[in-house]
């Protein structure tokens, strides 16, 4: 069976020290940024969600190449330790992890049975949702 996984990047702690000799102050405020990327999945009968982290794990590498600062091995040697796209490379600097897909509407009939507990927001439009969602769970 086929389904969309949606996987969770984000950076390890010592990134951001990482960046600050760059020049390219939008880069070093856009790398440390979590990153979220949806893969196709299912259909190989051998692959395990191991495998499959895998490859996102070096897809994302590649994609830092597409930044100017990085398109250099030098460049890229120097800020991450190697040129090498590789699954310790990501390692060393980031974390992946596969999130659950549920919708959030599905857990709308969590909300209405504990919407007791739910205090109203500073927002019309939310409390007239909140409202609405209680109503239509009872």
């Amino acid at each position: 069976m086929r389904y969309t996984a949606f996987y969770l990047i984000e950076p390890r702690p010592s990134l951001r020290g990482r960046l600050a000799p760059l020049d390219d102050v939008d880069f070093q405020d856009l790398l440390p940024e979590p990153v979220m990327l949806s893969k196709e999945q299912g259909g190989r009968t051998v692959w395990m969600r191991e495998d499959y982290a895998l490859t996102v794990k070096l897809v994302f590498l590649a994609s830092l190449k597409q930044y100017d600062v990085l398109q250099s091995d030098t460049m890229f040697e120097g800020l991450f330790g190697s040129a090498r796209l590789n699954v310790q490379l990501f390692d060393r600097w980031w974390t992946i992890r596969e999130l659950d897909d549920e919708s959030e509407e599905s857990l709308h009939p969590l909300l209405a049975e504990y919407s007791h507990l739910v205090d109203q927001t500073d927002n019309d439009l939310v409390n007239q949702w909140l409202e609405q969602v209680r109503t239509s769970q009872g």
